[in-house]
C-alpha cells in the first residue's frame, strides 16, 4: 500500500474516545490467515482534517472525520480505539491504493 485513509463516522449519547493508528513492519498471517508473528506496532503520526496528530478525538453525539495515510512503506496498519465513556457507535471505511 502506498497510500490510504481512514474515514471515520460516529454516534450516540456523548460518546468520548480516542482512535490511533499503528504500523508494523515485523507482523505476520500464516496461509490460513490467522496471526503467525503479532508484530511490534507503534502509533503513527497522521493526517486528521488538515493537521498532524497521534490521536484522533471522538466526541460529541455526532462527528466525522478523514484521517490520510500517505507515502508509507509500512507493511502493516491497522486503527484503534479506545474508550471513555458514554456510548454509541463507530463506522470506520478503509480505502488503500496499491502502486
Amino acid at each position: 500500500m502506498y497510500a490510504g485513509s481512514y474515514a471515520l463516522v460516529w454516534s450516540g449519547t456523548s460518546p468520548v474516545g480516542t482512535v490511533s493508528i499503528q504500523g508494523s513492519n515485523d507482523f505476520a498471517l500464516n496461509a490460513e490467515g490467522g496471526v503467525a508473528v503479532a508484530g511490534t506496532w507503534n502509533t503513527l503520526t497522521v493526517n486528521y482534517n488538515g493537521s498532524a496528530v497521534t490521536t484522533i478525538p471522538v466526541t460529541g453525539n455526532t462527528g466525522n472525520g478523514i484521517v490520510d495515510i500517505t507515502a508509507t512503506g509500512i507493511y502493516a496498519i491497522r486503527l484503534i480505539y479506545t474508550a471513555g465513556s458514554g456510548t454509541g457507535n463507530l463506522t470506520v471505511t478503509m480505502n488503500a491504493k496499491d502502486s
